[in-house]
């Protein structure tokens, strides 16, 4: 009895390895899978963080205060003192504020909805001029940060949305530099990128200086490039050793400005997001990843 079970679980063993030997055979060749690559952007950032809901119905509500300041120094301003005038529009903005609160959808699911909306509206709206130069006085600056949900881990709700995104508020932004070998040149912002061979694909790695709105984000990107046909790099170790230094860290810390700072979210009537305990008004260093497939 005991040899005949042998003989079934060795011929059992033989029949796994076969399969599974035909799922591979059957599955996509390497050459097919090497044509993904995948990408990695990290930007240093120094500050705090509000939500976006806050930031764009901010930025909404001041465009509406400009709109009723505008309409009743256009309608009566010849007719009554500045001072009844002031209570007018301050009427006239508390009814245009509830419009706002309204339109926002308070469904999690409606999130992306929201923020669509919500950027076309302010996009359309004829007094985005004057909210600009408004916010355009202040010298803080503005950075769309997106941080996506897993798929495992406590507190998991199927309504939730899959990234969550927050503006970042700073003073002076610090970047990212890297460190290389004696003799060898680091790329800067428009320099050409430095190669790295691992295995059968290659690692190339440059800084970016990406202009938006409010300043430039420096950013360290690596993208991972499958070599296709380069056998000779096969036993070249896939281990790629990086030294990233942090520039600029200690001169946001000296330009942050606390009072510029509750100053803009004062304007904006921005909701600050705490990360971790203490004070959440107090800047925080972060380094902040994009992941992509390409």
């Amino acid at each position: 009895m005991k040899t005949s079970a042998m003989r079934r679980l060795l011929q059992r063993r033989r029949e796994f390895r076969s399969e599974t030997a035909m799922a591979e055979d059957s599955s996509p060749s390497s050459s097919s899978s090497s044509a993904h690559r995948v990408e990695i952007k990290t930007t240093l950032l120094y500050g705090v963080f509000a939500s976006h809901k806050s930031y764009l119905i901010g930025v909404r509500n001041l465009m509406k205060r400009e709109h009723a300041d505008m309409l009743c120094n256009k309608i009566m301003g010849k007719m009554l003192p500045p001072e009844l005038i002031e209570i007018v529009a301050d009427y006239l903005f508390e009814m245009e504020r509830e419009v706002v609160m309204e339109k926002w959808v308070s469904e999690r699911r409606a999130m992306q909805e929201n923020i669509s909306r919500f950027e076309k509206v302010i996009v359309d709206c004829p007094a985005l001029g004057g909210a600009r130069e408004r916010m355009a006085t202040s010298p803080i600056k503005t950075t769309l940060v997106q941080n996506s949900r897993p798929i495992t881990g406590q507190n998991i709700r199927l309504l939730d949305p899959d990234t969550t995104t927050y503006i970042h508020l700073c003073c002076t932004r610090p970047s990212l530099a890297i460190n290389l070998p004696p003799r060898m040149q680091a790329p800067t912002p428009i320099s050409s990128a430095i190669v790295y061979h691992a295995g059968k694909a290659k690692l190339v790695v440059r800084l970016r200086g990406n202009d938006d709105s409010r300043g430039v984000v420096h950013e360290d990107q690596v993208t991972h490039m499958p070599d296709k046909g380069r056998e000779a790099f096969q036993e070249v170790p896939k281990q790629i050793h990086r030294l990233v230094q942090c520039e600029g860290v200690e001169d946001a810390m000296k330009n942050w400005d606390a009072d510029e700072i509750q100053k803009f979210v004062d304007l904006l009537d921005l909701t600050i997001v705490p990360f971790g305990g203490g004070d959440p008004m107090a800047p925080g260093l972060h380094s902040w990843q994009r992941v992509f497939e390409r």
